[in-house]
């Protein structure tokens, strides 16, 4: 009988994790935020506005292409 054995991870284990990628696999690391982190969600309207408004609203890369 085959069992499907499942780790509850913990926010330290996670952290532990994160910060290994960090160190040794950026790759890794830009893509795990890319894929649980909006950051969009972290950009003031007010820093949107200032942005697009100094170097126009033709960009070849958007506001979150240049902070990511």
């Amino acid at each position: 009988m085959s069992f499907n054995s499942k780790k509850q991870l913990s926010f330290g284990d996670l952290y532990e994790q994160a910060k290994d990628w960090a160190q040794n696999d950026k790759p890794q690391f830009l893509e795990m935020l890319d894929q649980y982190l909006d950051l969009s969600e972290f950009i003031p309207f007010s820093f949107y506005t200032a942005y697009y408004k100094y170097f126009g609203r033709k960009r070849e890369y958007d506001l979150e292409s240049m902070l990511s």
